[in-house]
């Protein structure tokens, strides 16, 4: 709970913004499936509370909150990139995450928040691999960018995703001295 002062988990969400103040680089949250809503923003509070810079702040694991557009739309107005990192897994039932995360990427880029989104995928255990049956490295090159295409995502927005985006929030800028 974030709002326990001094608890344990304050002390987690204070960590980020404080090593990115004083690295200059960014930043990279994000809740998990259990805490898929505004908890988001009890991390943004703390993350701006403590000097940190909204513009290089990335909210990842958004595949979790991407069936709730207004509340994708409503993080991105606190100007972090939104990242949708784990396109290519499925769920046991309903949508896949591909699915959903298409539907909130172009709910934003009708919003103009095209130069805040990141593509990545989660690859991260063995059976995510294509060679025992996952989605695999290829899946949003192979799959998902053509589906987005067919949505209307035009190839200049598909290149913001893949390279200017993560271009400009990615850079390594050498620490200020202590």
């Amino acid at each position: 709970d974030l709002s326990a002062p001094g608890g344990a988990a304050e002390g987690t969400a204070c960590a980020p913004p404080r090593a990115h103040v004083v690295a200059e680089a960014e930043v990279a949250t994000g809740t998990s499936a259990e805490a898929p809503g505004r908890e988001r923003f009890q991390v943004l509070n703390v993350y701006a509370e403590e000097g940190g810079d909204m513009s290089r702040a990335i909210m990842g694991h958004s595949d979790f909150m991407a069936h709730d557009v207004s509340l994708v739309l409503e993080v991105a107005e606190r100007g972090v990139y939104i990242q949708f990192d784990l396109i290519g897994r499925s769920e046991d039932l309903g949508d896949s995450f591909a699915s959903k995360d298409a539907r909130a990427i172009t709910a934003l880029v009708e919003a103009g928040y095209e130069d805040r989104i990141l593509l990545s995928h989660d690859v991260c255990w063995k059976v995510h691999l294509k060679h025992y049956g996952g989605f695999g490295y290829s899946f949003i090159l192979e799959r998902f960018l053509p589906y987005l295409l067919e949505a209307g995502v035009t190839p200049a927005q598909v290149r913001k995703f893949m390279v200017d985006n993560p271009a400009r929030v990615l850079p390594f800028v050498a620490p200020r001295p202590l």
